[in-house]
């Protein structure tokens, strides 16, 4: 999946998700490691995770440890 994010610079930027690396929160920008180099951001980290549609972890810990009622309703 391709997403467009904002250069530290202003200039947008295309991006193919399969060669990132890593991404953090670096000050008010985002710290973004790609297979090519990386590059600052003005995207935060969570707009991010919402583009490349990343689930929580903390939610995804909880369906793994009880699968039963986090995945399926008693009916």
């Amino acid at each position: 999946m391709w997403i467009q994010l904002t250069s530290g610079d202003g200039l947008t930027i295309t991006l193919n998700s399969d060669h990132i690396v890593t991404f953090r929160a670096f000050g008010d920008r985002t710290r973004l490691v790609h297979l090519g180099g990386e590059i600052l951001v003005l995207e935060s980290d969570a707009a991010i995770i919402k583009a490349l549609r990343l689930r929580n972890i903390a939610a995804t810990q909880r369906e793994i440890n009880d699968p039963v009622s986090t995945r399926y309703s008693a009916h």
